[in-house]
């Protein structure tokens, strides 16, 4: 599962790089979803993930530091509970 903000040049090319190079390596991108600088709102794609069969076993958010809290909370509040990656600063460990 790959979670892009399509809002900067930055995050797209760091999507755009994981994909491929996750690709490269044998991987398999079940879903892209897209959300914008300041979205709060991302029930649509919880919605979607927990709809996904099979289940990913892990999830990219090439986001930035800004977007780590909504989107996380909303992964974490919904029950979904993945590995998550990301650009170095961008997801809260705690």
């Amino acid at each position: 599962m790959l979670w892009v903000n399509e809002s900067t040049d930055f995050t797209r090319v760091l999507a755009k790089f994981f994909n491929s190079r996750f690709l490269e390596l044998g991987g398999k991108i079940l879903e892209e979803q897209r959300f914008t600088t300041g979205q709060k709102d991302f029930s649509e794609a919880v919605l979607r993930l927990k709809k996904l069969s099979p289940q990913p076993d892990a999830m990219f958010i090439s986001g930035n530091p800004e977007d780590a809290v909504p989107t996380v909370q909303s992964l974490r509040s919904s029950g979904i509970d993945l590995p998550l990656l990301s650009r170095s600063g961008s997801v809260p460990t705690h």
